[in-house]
């Protein structure tokens, strides 16, 4: 469902992950995609690791020997694969990822109460009703309206104000919680971002002498996002 709110040509579906496949997408295939792997167990550990470094780093830095066909000499080639990238993937096994895996993800836990299988059942029921058909109409209005969303925004610089350095804080009790925190501050700034054309924008000058339109990243971005975080 969520990735249905996205354009097709921005989404790349996939059943399994190799490292190959990694390491062998386009020089910017990956930038500003979402990269989405069925179940995470279809992921293989070494690409797993790649992805690590996609997210921590923003690229995948790869090095392989390749013959000279002229030659017949064997050189080292380096490729570098670029971001950013979301990726977003399943698992029934939570045991599957690892702490690595775990500090760079937000894990969301899905519903599986009784009372959330009877809702379900009824969903299933109801498609084959006049009903469901006109809410699949609404369901189908909405997946279009998102996706032209995604299309019309456009890079902008978030601004927090100076003062929240102090008041935005985190558990630091644990150093796994430090990307935890950066993945924190990155949904206010997506948040921010999807709001953009509701508030005013301005263009600032950066230290190098170039002008950037920024944006206000505001409170309430911050108070929904916390309750996203307590939710998770």
């Amino acid at each position: 469902t969520v990735l249905s709110l996205f354009p097709e040509d921005e989404v790349l579906l996939h059943t399994r992950l190799s490292p190959k496949a990694m390491s062998h997408f386009g020089r910017h295939h990956l930038t500003h995609r979402i990269l989405a792997i069925d179940e995470i167990a279809g992921i293989e550990e070494e690409a797993l690791a790649q992805i690590r470094s996609l997210l921590s780093r923003g690229k995948i830095s790869a090095a392989y020997p390749q013959i000279d066909k002229q030659t017949g000499a064997i050189a080292t080639v380096q490729k570098e694969v670029f971001g950013p990238t979301a990726i977003f993937t399943s698992t029934t096994h939570e045991e599957l990822i690892d702490d690595e895996t775990r500090s760079r993800f937000l894990i969301l836990p899905v519903d599986e109460s009784a009372e959330q299988t009877k809702r379900v059942m009824r969903a299933l029921v109801r498609q084959g009703t006049k009903r469901g058909m006109t809410l699949d109409s609404e369901r189908d209005r909405i997946r279009r309206k998102y996706r032209m969303i995604q299309k019309v925004l456009r890079p902008v610089r978030l601004v927090m104000p100076e003062d929240w350095e102090d008041q935005i804080t985190f558990n630091s009790e644990r150093i796994s919680f430090k990307r935890k925190f950066a993945g924190y501050l990155f949904l206010i700034s997506s948040l921010a971002l999807h709001r953009r054309h509701q508030r005013k924008t301005r263009y600032e000058e950066t230290g190098g002498g170039e002008m950037v339109e920024v944006a206000p990243v505001e409170a309430e971005d911050v108070r929904e996002v916390n309750e996203i975080m307590r939710g998770i």
